[in-house]
């Protein structure tokens, strides 16, 4: 068995530097022997990948589950009336919800996920492999989230030519010095790490030997699938693509989640600044530094693609195609039945007014 550096074991061989087990594959005269062994590896393929997509999937009816059941228990408790007034206790049942309710379901069914992997360590959280190249990856991957603003606008606007309006859960935004610390505590530090972990570790983390690319789109997808509204589910599934990159890219989780640390602290700090400072003054100074992290995110994107250009994407090296992943895992019962209750939720966030 090779080892790989990079921490995962490849029985079919490394895949470093450009390897490809289709490429060799194809390259051989016909062998019985070695076909039916090719056949054997696709259906073992095929059947680890559609067990990563059921733990993936169970993750997800899992994180559901227990964020309904906590609403449950604060129902019969009587508690329901504090959270929607009580701004502190709001906000201190959301960390909790973060930690109980998405990340220890990630924690139980990406290390079932590990053992089919075969991934040594699918979520570092060791240093990146350069300081330098994590700050390039930072700047551009706030470059983007700004993008991704832009097109969410966009997406919200157009569909409000047709009478369609979004909209997404209210955040409670308590005040005073506890108040704020526990919603940056919330909304930056814990989602940051807790989504992380859970969609750029365990699911993403899991998912490479099916190759990078494969891998960062699947987690984007769920990421994106799991906000249940059509208002923060295009930016999760723009911005998931440059967190999972970057975090490949420099072999850290840490890149990941300071970009998504950075991005949720801007947009808590220009919430809490609406109050304070003028609107239109804010506006204008909002804008000048979404430009400016665009174009520095830009510049910064092309220079850590020259930097990083010896470290490649990890290829697929199982015998499956692209399109066969794609299939394989997206339609497990569990990641099915998942998909089908987080649309109805996002179907919940859509209503229709005259656009006239």
């Amino acid at each position: 068995m090779n080892e790989n550096p990079y921490g995962y074991n490849n029985p079919y061989g490394n895949n470093q530097g450009g390897y490809n087990a289709l490429d060799y594959v194809n390259s051989q005269p016909y062998n019985p022997y070695y076909d039916s062994q090719r056949f054997f590896r696709r259906n073992s393929d095929k059947s680890n990948l559609k067990k990563l997509s059921l733990y993936g999937g169970g993750a997800l009816l899992l994180y559901i589950l227990i964020q309904n059941a906590i609403v449950l228990g604060m129902q019969l408790c009587g508690l329901m009336d504090i959270y929607y007034s009580n701004d502190l206790f709001q906000c201190a049942v959301d960390i909790i919800m973060s930690v109980v309710g998405m990340y220890l379901p990630f924690v139980f069914m990406g290390r079932k996920m590990q053992k089919i992997s075969g991934e040594a360590n699918p979520t570092p959280l060791n240093r990146p492999i350069s300081g330098p190249l994590t700050f390039l990856a930072v700047v551009a991957g706030l470059g983007l989230c700004m993008i991704a603003n832009y097109i969410t606008s966009f997406i919200t606007i157009f569909m409000s030519l047709f009478g369609i309006e979004l909209s997404s859960p209210e955040l409670a935004m308590p005040t005073g010095v506890l108040g704020v610390a526990l919603t940056v505590v919330r909304i930056a530090v814990v989602a940051a790490i807790v989504e992380e972990m859970s969609l750029r570790g365990f699911v993403m983390g899991n998912l490479r030997r099916y190759g990078d690319t494969f891998a960062i789109i699947m987690s984007s997808f769920v990421f994106a699938f799991m906000h249940g509204n059509l208002i923060q589910a295009p930016f999760a599934l723009i911005a998931g693509f440059g967190l999972g990159y970057f975090s490949v890219k420099t072999n850290s989780l840490w890149t990941g989640i300071l970009i998504h640390l950075f991005n949720n602290l801007i947009s808590v700090s220009v919430t809490y600044l609406f109050d304070v400072v003028p609107e239109e003054t804010l506006n204008t100074v909002y804008g000048l530094l979404v430009y400016i992290l665009i174009g520095a995110g830009i510049f910064a994107f092309i220079i850590f693609n020259k930097k990083t250009r010896n470290i490649p994407l990890r290829k697929n090296s199982t015998e499956l195609s692209t399109g066969e992943c794609v299939k394989y895992y997206l339609l497990s019962p569990t990641m099915i039945a998942a998909m089908i209750y987080m649309l109805f939720i996002t179907i919940t966030y859509i209503s229709t007014y005259s656009a006239s």
